[in-house]
């Protein structure tokens, strides 16, 4: 009996042996598909990542590029204006331009379909009637009339544009994916994974993604090449200005003869005159007023703490004279000038920064028409 005994409790032995065998098998058979579905499933987020990284540089990409040929076109029919231009043909292969950008920036499938639909919305109508004063400039013999007309549905375009740009892409399709990631990291699988296996692939991406966020989130109130602030800020700080009803100037200033440098010596100079200009200006300004550069050879000036209008004109008057202080380029003697255009909010004349700032943007317009030989020369705006 004790034999038998001891042969049954073997063979039971045995059996469990293989029971935990089995067992270990399954589990780590299981453990195996779990993982491979798991680093399928990131796989798949990781491609996710690297599309949408790739969508946000063709959108500001084809933002930048639309914008700057908003602002070629309007240089040169601001330049056909003010030197008497005989021919229409520079406008027109502009609006060639534009509409070429326009059309690449809406339909293009690297774009964000929601960036693309605000832009339509916002611009589009606009778009149309440069086309209908492009046929214009073709087909009439008085132009230089339409010229005002043109500059304005141009001026249209860059104010819904900037809206667009600086209060549609900002990420909320990046928002959306984000979300999305995060609730897939709620399962006890993905956190699993993520602590085990794919820890050394995941945070290095998430790395990148969270620090290139980071840095275009600070770059989004400044200028990418003067390093000054750029118009979004300045529309920030003249609306905190004026709801807490504080007196402040503002200039907007436009270079005279920057136009003639980037035709010449190239645009590799021209931005190394407006490196040099934001330098000089940055250094000769008061910490609590503003220096910032709107776009192209566009610069806004804010001014507080100021007890009269004279002031502002003295702030200015310095300003303009370090611009024009002439500089070294590639061998070459450089000396430019700028217009500007002052507004006052004061006593609640303005309702809104955008108001204030196109009062000043005006009054330069004005300024410019008005300067003849001057190198210098500004403008207040009347009410």
């Amino acid at each position: 009996m004790k034999l038998l005994f001891l042969k049954s409790e073997e063979k039971t032995v045995k059996h469990d042996k293989v029971k935990r065998s089995l067992a270990l098998v399954i589990f780590f058979t299981l453990l195996l598909f779990v993982t491979l579905r798991i680093n399928e499933a990131h796989s798949e987020h990781d491609r996710e990542t690297v599309k949408y990284i790739e969508l946000i540089k063709a959108s500001y990409w084809a933002s930048w590029r639309f914008g700057r040929e908003v602002h070629e076109l309007e240089m040169e029919v601001s330049d056909t204006i003010y030197n008497d231009v005989d021919s229409p043909q520079k406008i027109k292969n502009r609006i060639d331009f534009l509409i070429v950008n326009y059309e690449f920036l809406t339909t293009d499938a690297n774009v964000f379909k929601k960036f693309q639909g605000y832009a339509k919305d916002s611009i589009a109508n606009h778009i149309e009637q440069l086309d209908q004063h492009y046929n214009t400039l073709l087909s009439q013999e008085n132009w230089r009339q339409h010229l005002p007309e043109i500059l304005g549905t141009i001026s249209n375009i860059k104010v819904l544009y900037d809206d667009v740009v600086l209060y549609e892409l900002k990420g909320y399709d990046l928002s959306e994916f984000v979300n999305a990631i995060k609730d897939d990291r709620k399962s006890l699988l993905y956190a699993i994974y993520m602590a085990i296996i794919g820890a050394a692939i995941t945070i290095p991406a998430i790395t990148y993604l969270t620090r290139s966020l980071k840095v275009k989130s600070l770059n989004l109130e400044t200028d990418y090449l003067t390093g000054l602030k750029n118009r979004k800020y300045c529309l920030t700080a003249l609306k905190r200005h004026i709801e807490k009803g504080e007196p402040l100037g503002f200039c907007f200033l436009d270079l005279n003869g920057f136009k003639e440098v980037n035709d010449t010596l190239g645009h590799d100079a021209g931005d190394q005159l407006l490196k040099i200009i934001a330098r000089r200006v940055q250094k000769s300004i008061k910490s609590s007023d503003t220096f910032a550069r709107l776009g192209g050879d566009e610069f806004g000036l804010i001014i507080v703490n100021f007890e009269h209008h004279a002031d502002i004109e003295v702030a200015l008057t310095r300003i303009m004279g370090m611009i024009s202080q002439p500089i070294e380029l590639e061998g070459n003697i450089i000396q430019v000038g700028c217009s500007a255009g002052i507004s006052i909010y004061q006593q609640k004349h303005f309702s809104s920064e955008k108001e204030l700032m196109s009062a000043a943007d005006s009054a330069m317009y004005k300024a410019k028409s008005e300067k003849h030989n001057q190198l210098n020369n500004y403008a207040f705006h009347q009410s």
